[in-house]
């Protein structure tokens, strides 16, 4: 398990205070990614290796968005790495332990180059210590339609443009 300790800034609440959705994924990206840097495989390692983890699937529960100034516990345990896949569970707690956010994770290791999946190797293996996987519930990946889909309405939707600024490294 890795973990880092920080506090709910202005810069990442709504207009009622709380902790916007999509910085609590930033929460759970960047303790992930401070666990790749302080185990040695981080962004310059991957990139030397012309390798890159990307993400597939979250599934994301949670249970109360903290407040601002909230000081929290953010953490990640890597519970599995087969293949070209890694597994992880995240987590966003209070100080005093109260379980605001769980999440599971699936990331594919990716050859940049050859732009197709690669098998995980030793070092990075040994970089990231597996854990007991999290006590959630684990819901299936694919979202199933009902059967009898007759009373679902289509609609279009805008069309959604991906900007520079919404890539990562």
């Amino acid at each position: 398990m890795y973990f880092f300790t920080s506090r709910i800034r202005y810069s990442e609440i709504d207009r009622n205070g709380h902790l916007k959705v999509e910085a609590l994924l930033n929460y759970f990206q960047d303790c992930s990614t401070f666990q790749s840097e302080d185990s040695g495989c981080g962004m310059r390692y991957l990139s030397k290796k012309h390798q890159a983890w990307v993400l597939n699937s979250w599934q994301i529960e949670i249970r109360r968005l903290p407040a601002l100034g909230e000081r929290v516990r953010i953490g990640t345990i890597p519970y599995d790495l087969r293949g070209y896949f890694g597994y992880r569970n995240f987590f966003m707690d209070t100080e005093e332990g109260e379980q605001l956010a769980v999440a599971n994770s699936l990331w594919t290791l990716i050859d940049m180059k050859e732009t197709k999946p690669v098998r995980v190797g030793e070092e990075q293996k040994k970089a990231y210590p597996l854990g007991e996987k999290m006590q959630m519930e684990y819901l299936p990946r694919k979202i199933r339609l009902p059967e009898d889909a007759s009373g679902l309405q289509r609609r279009e939707a805008a069309p959604i443009v991906v900007r520079e600024y919404h890539l990562d490294t």
